[in-house]
């Protein structure tokens, strides 16, 4: 149980998803509990919606960068609109890394040249949460990242998929 704590706590103290997991532990024969339930509250708020017209007065919609960055967070941070100021959130709170990805994760589509056109935040298996546009009529959605893969990269050789993991402050115990 440790295990899936810190997984889907995404190795750092979320309030909202531990009691939830506890719960389901202790019902008889393990309880099964809802992905959208797993997620951080912004995400779960927004999972299968589209955005409204209060989003859309930041000026432009949400894309999925804004997301992507926004994942974590209870409320949301319009600037990651900005893509230098998304691109800057990045290098100062996450780190790149390999092998095998975790719950929170973002995957980001890169070009050739090394610059991102697409990004969706990893959950478990082979799925992710992404908003596939940055327009109204793109709800948020939960989807298989090989559908993903093969939205954002067929047809774009030298096209990679690079992650990031967000560093988190050390907390007391």
């Amino acid at each position: 149980m440790a295990t899936l704590r810190r997984y889907w706590s995404a190795d750092y103290h979320r309030k909202d998803s531990l009691p939830l997991l506890n719960a389901a532990a202790e019902m008889e024969h393990g309880g099964r509990i809802d992905l959208v339930h797993l997620l951080p509250p912004l995400p779960r708020r927004l999972a299968y919606a589209y955005t409204t017209p209060e989003l859309d007065r930041i000026g432009q919609s949400p894309n999925c960068h804004w997301t992507s960055l926004n994942f974590f967070n209870y409320t949301r941070q319009n600037v990651f609109i900005d893509l230098k100021l998304a691109a800057s959130q990045v290098l100062e709170d996450y780190d790149k890394v390999t092998g095998p990805n975790n719950f929170g994760d973002i995957l980001f589509f890169l070009d050739q040249q090394g610059n991102a056109y697409h990004s969706c935040v990893f959950l478990a298996d082979n799925l992710v949460f992404s908003k596939n546009g940055g327009n109204m009529v793109m709800p948020w959605i939960i989807t298989r990242l090989d559908d993903i893969k093969q939205l954002y990269l067929h047809g774009r050789p030298g096209a990679t998929i690079q992650t990031y993991r967000r560093r988190w402050p050390i907390e007391d115990e």
